[in-house]
């Protein structure tokens, strides 16, 4: 079973754990009252390291991302995402995806109703040699929600982000940590 880049961190905060599509996620951190709180009053930081992360050349990716999903790819501008499914064999949908067009790479996220295993042979059903790099074990997705999220965002990276259209995506520098 895959569990977060985040796992020890997650346990010493008090993070319960269950299984969801053969991959470990945190389920609660025992205070339901405390967690919707933060969220409606300030920000929640969540772990979405469930999600695959992958990144592709751009050259070679465009093909392999037009053939596998339903998505327009080749016309992503630079900086922008496209949200778009995965379809299996059958027509029916196997992942809720974004894909990133980052300049020179795409960044291609896959929220999966099927084990990784599974994934990974319909990702390989593309009909194009796979260019893909899979993050999905050395980097985190992280989420923050809530009434005070721009404003924390707007602190570590600066006012720019707060006109940033949604569904674009940006490089910037965290603790020396290159982070899109």
């Amino acid at each position: 079973m895959r569990i977060s880049p985040l796992r020890e961190k997650l346990a010493a905060a008090g993070a319960v754990f269950r299984e969801r599509h053969g991959v470990e996620v945190v389920a609660h951190f025992g205070n339901h009252r405390a967690e919707c709180g933060a969220v409606r009053d300030a920000a929640a930081l969540t772990d979405f390291s469930f999600v695959r992360a992958f990144t592709l050349p751009e050259e070679k990716g465009i093909d392999f991302l037009d053939a596998l999903l339903a998505g327009n790819v080749p016309k992503i501008r630079f900086g922008r995402v496209l949200h778009t499914f995965l379809a299996d064999q059958n027509g029916l949908l196997a992942a809720d995806c974004f894909v990133a067009n980052n300049d020179q790479e795409f960044i291609f996220l896959c929220e999966s109703i099927l084990p990784d295993a599974e994934l990974d042979v319909l990702l390989a059903s593309a009909g194009v040699k796979s260019p893909v790099e899979d993050l999905s074990a050395s980097h985190a997705v992280l989420s923050l929600d809530g009434f005070k999220s721009w404003e924390i965002v707007k602190k570590i990276f600066g006012a720019d982000v707060i006109g940033l259209p949604y569904l674009s995506i940006e490089n910037y520098q965290f603790a020396g940590e290159p982070i899109r």
